[in-house]
């Protein structure tokens, strides 16, 4: 089975390639039925943050560097801008580039594909399954870490990349993770789990300015096949 990581490589990939033209110079059915299952696909395993993160954005916003490494899948970096109630990934890999928004307010997804300057707008649904979720980003409770973990322990401070943070062990039934959380951000800079790790650097503390979650202008909005082709 594909990693969300994995997955997520696979899908831009599909997304961004060009529709080819059909016999009569339209662009065929087929593959535009595939744009649109592939962008389903990209929202339901590539989403920055869970149905269920909605209304834990806040209070801090900022912008960091995101890293994510996962064995047996492309590495992911780019950028994140999280917002009071919304967030947005610059994603790019060695083959692949996607961009991803999130309102949590409106419970949206937004994916866009700058190859081919088309985005696609889904609800959010709380069962996807995510490769970066908010507890990846930041604790349910900053001020207790140890909230939802069985086994959780601090083990002093240190500085990691450049941020001075307290190191933690978390384990649970199911997995086990170390993590390092900015003490004055309460920001996970770096957490290391089995076949996993995520890295934020350059982080850059501050209110994030509205045009950064907007869809940029010339984007055209990717409709399900049946809307574009009604029979």
């Amino acid at each position: 089975m594909m990693t969300p990581i994995k997955r997520f490589s696979f899908l831009v990939s599909r997304f961004s390639a060009r529709p080819r033209r059909s016999v009569h110079g339209q662009r065929g059915t087929r593959n535009e039925k595939r744009l649109f299952v592939v962008a389903l696909g990209c929202a339901a395993c590539c989403a920055l943050f869970t149905g269920a993160a909605a209304g834990q954005v806040g209070p801090s916003q900022f912008s960091a560097r995101v890293a994510m490494q996962q064995e047996g899948a492309e590495s992911v970096n780019g950028r994140m801008y999280v917002g009071a109630t919304k967030l947005r990934f610059d994603m790019n890999s060695a083959t692949k580039q996607a961009t991803l928004m999130i309102d949590t307010g409106a419970r949206m997804i937004y994916i866009l594909i700058p190859q081919i300057k088309q985005y696609v707008e889904i609800r959010m649904d709380s069962g996807q399954q995510t490769p970066l979720t908010m507890s990846d980003i930041r604790p349910g409770d900053p001020v207790n870490p140890c909230a939802g973990w069985t086994i959780c322990r601090r083990e002093g401070t240190e500085s990691v990349n450049g941020r001075s943070c307290e190191k933690w062990i978390f384990k649970n039934a199911t997995t086990q993770r170390t993590a390092w959380l900015d003490t004055r951000t309460r920001i996970f800079v770096k957490s290391i789990s089995p076949g996993r790790r995520i890295d934020l650097t350059d982080i850059r503390e501050g209110p994030q300015p509205a045009s950064v979650f907007a869809i940029p202008a010339g984007y055209q909005r990717m409709q399900p096949p049946a809307q574009q082709r009604p029979r």
